[in-house]
């Protein structure tokens, strides 16, 4: 009986590894963009970079990313603001990722100051392999 308690007292959650990188475009940091992390399976994870488009990713509201491959999406607008409803589910956020709906729902309304290509998953180009058991450091430079 004891056996069968303690299994049941695990988390389902999967495994979060930290992850943080730098954005560039055209070789310059790019500030205040909105990057996401796609993974396989489970939830996206969420970043904004700073002035020196540096990012730490963040899984709701834990630091990281589930492990394994990831479509990477970056959008940057300028005039942004943030608009996501606070009810949105983890598969609502999925489908608006996966279609390049929630980049630019983040970024709000404005013009992009990077090629749009970069904030749907399909069409980046950006990519990411989460290892477990080290932190993970990418580095995204971006092209007109």
């Amino acid at each position: 009986m004891l056996l069968t308690l303690s299994f049941g007292c695990g988390s389902n959650s999967p495994e979060l590894v930290p992850v943080r990188g730098t954005v560039t475009y055209q070789s310059k940091p790019l500030a205040g963009a909105s990057v996401t992390f796609i993974p396989q399976s489970g939830s996206i994870a969420v970043a904004t970079t700073d002035d020196n488009g540096q990012f730490e990713m963040r899984t709701g509201s834990e630091y990281g990313c589930v492990v394994g491959p990831a479509v990477v999406t970056v959008s940057c607008m300028k005039n942004s603001a943030a608009a996501l409803p606070p009810t949105m589910t983890p598969e609502e956020m999925q489908k608006m990722a996966m279609s390049g709906q929630l980049q630019k729902s983040m970024s709000g309304a404005g013009q992009s100051v990077i090629p749009e290509k970069y904030g749907v998953a399909s069409t980046s180009g950006l990519t990411a392999e989460v290892i477990a058991g080290k932190t993970n450091e990418f580095q995204f430079d971006l092209k007109p």
